[in-house]
């Protein structure tokens, strides 16, 4: 499968590339695999609706629900009120829709300053996450580290599943707070979107 990347048309904006693994079944193994970390573009239907189907494709994930409904106000708002929304998606051909089936994962972000964010949601499809064998692994923390390269700060609140807070403390983030349990990732460089 070819899976480089050339140009970008669909409505959600190409940033960068991204790697996740992908489990080769000849040798039972996960390899690094080249994957497209987008910025969804909630003025283009097109890319709600591929949202909208995430979300009732990957049902009773509340946070994809939550991310869809957010795009939607974004489009009906007609502004983005800070927030952005971001995809992990293996799609890398016929960019002129996105396609649902492509997508990983999911991560909404309010901007606080250029610099520094609020994470509201993050989400990967469910049938990567903690299963033995899945075709995919570390989608989320492709997500977080291509956050990591535009953003000085991220703020978060975890949930309180234990194992939720030892991906975010795996991936860097400090706990700041016990009562809200709120987690905080800083450093010093930036890319610009």
């Amino acid at each position: 499968m070819n899976n480089n990347i050339s140009s970008v048309s669909f409505g959600a904006n190409f940033l960068k590339n991204t790697a996740v693994r992908r489990l080769v079944s000849e040798t039972d193994n996960y390899e690094k695999f080249k994957a497209s970390f987008v910025r969804i573009n909630p003025k283009k239907l097109s890319d709600v609706e591929a949202l909208e189907s995430v979300a009732k494709d990957w049902r009773n994930e509340k946070f994809a629900g939550s991310i869809s409904a957010s795009a939607r106000g974004i489009r009906v708002a007609n502004g983005e009120g800070g927030k952005k929304i971001f995809a992990v998606t293996v799609q890398n051909s016929d960019y002129k829709k996105l396609n649902a089936d492509k997508i990983l994962g999911l991560v909404e972000v309010k901007e606080i300053t250029a610099k520094d964010v609020y994470l509201s949601h993050i989400q990967v499809n469910p049938i990567y996450i903690h299963k033995k064998g899945s075709e995919y692994k570390r989608v989320g923390t492709a997500m977080l580290n291509r956050l990591k390269d535009m953003y000085c700060r991220i703020i978060l609140n975890s949930l309180s599943d234990v194992s939720v807070q030892k991906f975010y403390e795996r991936n860097g983030f400090r706990k700041v707070s016990d009562s809200d349990l709120k987690y905080c990732w800083e450093n010093n460089k930036i890319f610009m979107v």
